[in-house]
């Protein structure tokens, strides 16, 4: 189990290398979200298995858990640095990543008969509210034009 956990969690960092912030979040999360896929496809016994820890809290699957944490915490913190993405607490932010996209991360919730945006929609999405605003540009005002007109 243990390395099943620590192949998938080798792939999302070495995927979330080089590029853009968003670009490297988006890589990350979609080889965790691949490799569950396939391992569903091709070896469901293993991905009821690997399920079957992470529903129910087994020291290996925590583990894993917080490694990708740390991952997506680290690149969002490093994105922040930049500029790329908004301010905010990089541990929130993570949190929230990471709960929209459970349901393409997360093997006890990946199933063909899931019917879900698909992978790109949700993180076009998460993207949005992890993006910085240039300065002055607030959520109501993306929410309603006429408050930047009144001003």
């Amino acid at each position: 189990m243990a390395d099943l956990f620590e192949h998938v969690s080798a792939a999302a960092t070495l995927a979330a290398r080089g590029g853009s912030t968003l670009k490297g979040l988006r890589a990350a999360l979609r080889a965790i979200s691949q490799l569950h896929e396939h391992r569903l496809k091709n070896d469901s016994k293993q991905h009821e298995l690997i399920a079957a820890a992470v529903h129910e809290n087994w020291a290996v699957a925590l583990s894993y858990v917080d490694r990708i944490q740390g991952l997506v915490r680290a690149i969002i913190a490093d994105g922040q640095a930049s500029g790329e993405l908004r301010p905010g607490s990089p541990m929130a932010m993570t949190c929230c990543l990471l709960e929209a996209m459970d349901g393409y991360l997360n093997p006890s919730r990946i199933n063909a008969a899931t019917v879900r945006p698909a992978f790109d929609e949700m993180m076009d999405f998460c993207a949005g509210a992890l993006r910085h605003a240039p300065w002055g540009q607030s959520l109501a005002a993306d929410l309603d034009p006429k408050a930047v007109a009144q001003g």
